[in-house]
């Protein structure tokens, strides 16, 4: 249902595969602002996102939308909308309309991103489907190496931003299709080494954080989901953990997260008896119960808070992505087998995991197997038997 605002309607609801979309639908009569969000709704479910998203992000009005869906003309818009000569300017205005929701320091990550974009094509009003050719990825990682003198890790970071601005344009039908870069292994990026915090960081970590957005933090640390699996974004406002996805009992304490990281686009984390006891206290606390979303910050406001907290505590270099480190870490220190950790991360690949397996207390003792080996090998004795050997001649 439309909501009023001042003489006009707005929608503002979540619509499958596009996301929020909080807009004026143009009207001030209910009936139409009705017929219009209904409009919009079916053009979701019959696979035209494509018209919806650019209704999202200003590019088509939604006058001229209905008119196109009455008329039948929704492939001519489509066509109208796909232009070829699309430029970098124009066409990363509309890009940015897709990152207000990110982090200022991501934002900010972007725009440098699109100056070296810019510098390197020599103008803005270059056509994205010249400016990506087939040689782009080739010159465009020589110009930061050698002409900008970049390091591998950095060239590797801003060239994964690129290709999300490409599959960007590519959805919008700017151009064929996104741009794939060379792997960070391929291009010779170091390993940097996996952050993480000891027992006495993380009570250091906890103590200064504000009580109201402890309970979060324990949940990331503790279970090692992501702040999306978590709490529901702008993107993906379907996620995030809800009262009934926790399902509390003599057997274990399980939650039930949705996610993209896996086939089943969900998974079973185990929850420890510690972390369980928080998120109940702060079920009681807030009232919560059913569909009710357990933690509802913006991502912003969670971003801030950890900075402040990294900075009273004296922690250095330690990203909320890292709560995830923090606790494989501390599953490996404690025994469990690489296969949980895998599953409790929601790792698609074992590879993935094996980064954890230094810490695990058994790494690398051969000398707790020697009696089991020695059973397999040489039947308990302290040599292999062997057999006296006979002529096949005899």
């Amino acid at each position: 249902m439309p909501s009023l605002r001042g003489k006009r309607y707005k929608t503002d609801r979540h619509y499958p595969g596009v996301g929020r979309i909080h807009r004026s639908l143009k009207t001030g009569n209910a009936e139409v602002g009705k017929t219009r969000e209904r409009m919009l709704l079916t053009m979701c479910d019959r696979g035209m996102t494509h018209l919806v998203r650019s209704f999202r992000d200003g590019e088509v009005d939604i006058v001229r939308l209905q008119d196109a869906w009455e008329t039948q003309q929704a492939a001519t818009l489509t066509e109208e909308l796909k232009r070829s000569d699309e430029t970098l300017e124009r066409a990363w205005h509309a890009f940015d309309r897709k990152l207000s929701s990110l982090a200022i320091g991501s934002r900010r990550t972007y725009a440098m991103v699109r100056k070296k974009l810019e510098d390197f094509a020599g103008r803005t009003d270059v056509p994205v489907r010249e400016l990506f050719d087939e040689d782009f990825v080739d010159m465009f990682l020589d110009y930061l190496l050698n002409k900008r003198g970049l390091k591998k890790a950095t060239v590797f970071r801003q060239c994964a931003n690129v290709g999300t601005f490409t599959r960007f344009c590519a959805e919008k039908g700017w151009i064929d299709e996104r741009l794939h870069f060379p792997t960070a292994k391929r291009l010779g990026v170091p390993k940097g080494r996996i952050r993480y915090l000891d027992a006495g960081d993380i009570a250091l970590y906890l103590a200064h954080m504000g009580a109201d957005m402890r309970s979060l933090h324990i949940a990331l640390i503790g279970t090692g989901i992501d702040l999306g699996e978590a709490m529901p974004t702008s993107d993906y406002p379907e996620r995030g953990l809800r009262v009934c996805d926790l399902n509390f009992s003599d057997k274990g304490d399980w939650a039930t997260i949705i996610e993209d990281k896996t086939e089943y686009r969900a998974r079973q984390v185990y929850v420890w008896p510690w972390v369980a006891e928080t998120l109940k206290d702060h079920v009681e606390r807030h009232n919560l119960s059913g569909d009710d979303q357990l933690f509802t910050w913006s991502v912003s406001a969670v971003q801030k808070v950890h900075r402040q907290t990294c900075r009273l505590a004296g922690i250095h270099n330690y990203r909320i992505k890292d709560h995830r480190h923090t606790a494989a870490v501390a599953m490996s220190r404690a025994g469990v087998p690489l296969d949980l950790i895998q599953q409790q991360l929601g790792h698609g690949r074992i590879e993935q995991t094996m980064v954890y397996a230094k810490f695990n207390p058994s790494y690398g003792d051969f000398s707790r197997f020697t009696t089991a080996v020695q059973e397999q090998v040489a039947g308990g004795t302290t040599t292999p038997h062997i057999a006296p050997h006979t002529s096949a001649k005899a």
